[in-house]
């Protein structure tokens, strides 16, 4: 799967529409312009999704024809899952205060405006990866991130390299001292980010899962990946007894449209 582009708010007022294209995706004076099932020029609604999947699962059952589950040992989502301009979504000084009234936090304490337009983004990401599972509830995805999956576009800080490595050596340790070590720096908006909230969006078992509105199957990112997701936002995936390897990479540091903030190693590395 490639290029979903998820729009939970597609037939709305809120929906993604290019600039450059005289397409409507959402409702306009009152009058639906969104056909249900989509509409070409427009990210993906929810019906289409389904229906692809829904597709794509009887074709498994076809090609067996016993009627016994034939589901597929992984599935490539290659990146771009969520809309284009979810910052958009986030763009008026109204929709900006809402944000940051739905990002209080339990103790009353609130995160900014840029954060829950972050979270907005992962929590796409999560309801999409919940769709997916129903679909395949047996399977195991291999995700990749796409410009389009962080927020903003192409936009992404890295943890350091020794905040890994602490993770790192609690990976051995008690799943209590790792989700502490993980919690601690997830506070750290500078030093883990976009990558952080992807990995919380795509663990069921995670340090903050409960503030999503979606439950996960099966966790899609594990605590063994965490240490390099969240460094540079690579895992990798064994399958068939080791007979295939799977490297899922994260290509967006190599695009020409990359931004990284000013003490970015990573991007330093890769222009000098």
């Amino acid at each position: 799967l490639s290029d979903i582009h998820y729009d939970p708010h597609y037939g709305s007022s809120r929906a993604y529409t290019n600039q450059y294209s005289p397409v409507s995706c959402g409702a306009a004076d009152g009058d639906d312009d969104a056909p249900p099932i989509g509409k070409h020029g427009c990210d993906s609604p929810q019906s289409l999704i389904r229906s692809t999947l829904d597709r794509a699962a009887r074709a498994m059952d076809e090609v067996d024809g016993s009627g016994s589950d034939q589901s597929p040992s992984f599935i490539l989502i290659t990146g771009d899952c969520l809309r284009h301009g979810v910052d958009e979504l986030f763009s008026s000084s109204e929709d900006r205060q809402n944000s940051y009234n739905d990002s209080l936090t339990a103790d009353g304490t609130a995160t900014t405006a840029e954060e829950a337009m972050k979270r907005g983004g992962a929590a796409i990401l999560r309801e999409l990866t919940v769709i997916v599972q129903e679909y395949f509830p047996n399977t195991q995805i291999v995700f990749s991130i796409g410009n389009n999956d962080v927020v903003p576009d192409y936009y992404l800080n890295f943890l350091d390299t020794d905040s890994a490595e602490a993770v790192n050596d609690n990976a051995g340790s008690s799943a209590e001292n790792f989700a502490s070590s993980a919690s601690s720096m997830s506070t750290n908006e500078e030093s883990t980010g976009m990558l952080d909230l992807i990995y919380q969006a795509l663990n069921a078992d995670g340090y903050n899962t409960d503030s999503f509105a979606n439950t996960l199957q099966t966790s899609v990112l594990k605590p063994t990946d965490q240490h390099t997701f969240l460094k540079g936002g690579y895992y990798y995936r064994s399958f068939h007894n080791g007979g295939l390897l799977i490297l899922s990479l994260n290509t967006v540091i190599y695009s020409p449209f990359y931004e990284s903030s000013s003490d970015d190693k990573i991007h330093e590395n890769n222009t000098n």
